[in-house]
């Protein structure tokens, strides 16, 4: 039997996906190094991932032109 995997955000056990089996857990960068539980991926990894986009989107585009798109 392989060793339990811990959530590196909440310490909890990493358990296997019912449908697919995999029980490596998540990438959970850009939070932590390591790999993370569903719960934590859904709820911590996956909104943090999604602010880092519109931050980044932001970025590449000049003041005079964010809102051209906007009504």
């Amino acid at each position: 039997m392989s060793e339990e995997l811990k959530c590196c955000i909440c310490d909890d056990t990493i358990k296997a996906d019912p449908i697919t089996g995999w029980a490596e857990g998540n990438n959970a960068e850009p939070v932590k190094d390591g790999r993370c539980c569903d719960d934590c991926n859904w709820s911590v990894v996956f909104p943090k991932r999604i602010i880092g986009l519109y931050q980044a989107e932001e970025m590449n585009y000049p003041n005079d032109k964010k809102n051209q798109f906007k009504k």
